[in-house]
């Protein structure tokens, strides 16, 4: 495919309002209302004071790329390998094509008090 043909593709599939926008936007306000501070207790100010295992937000993660077509998706417990969960996932495309491989990880944030927070307006 050309690229000018991939950006009106693109520009057609990716708009605010499509099908596909709304999906993921769905599973974003899902996962935003996961209490996914911090693995540890009282890293921050007002931090939650029992340990979290993130099983929550790693279920959520799991079962959307579940639902956008990847075969396998896990999360590791192995707590010889590491202190932290973590999820897994691949799909077989073809032999021919290369390998493809992305990382991420769940950053913790501290709590945010909404009286003090300094919002900013939007245009």
């Amino acid at each position: 495919m050309k690229s000018k043909s991939l950006g009106f593709l693109c520009a057609e599939v990716i708009r605010p309002d499509s099908e596909l926008v709304q999906k993921h936007l769905k599973t974003l306000t899902q996962m935003v209302r996961i209490d996914s501070r911090s693995f540890g207790v009282n890293e921050f100010e007002g931090d939650r004071t029992t340990p979290s295992d993130m099983r929550e937000i790693l279920e959520c993660a799991r079962d959307y790329l579940l639902e956008i077509g990847l075969s396998e998706v896990k999360i590791s417990n192995s707590r010889s390998s590491s202190p932290f969960p973590i999820l897994m996932a691949e799909t077989f495309v073809s032999e021919e094509k290369p390998t493809v491989l992305f990382y991420a990880h769940l950053d913790k944030q501290p709590y945010m008090d909404d009286g003090r927070f300094k919002k900013f307006p939007h245009n």
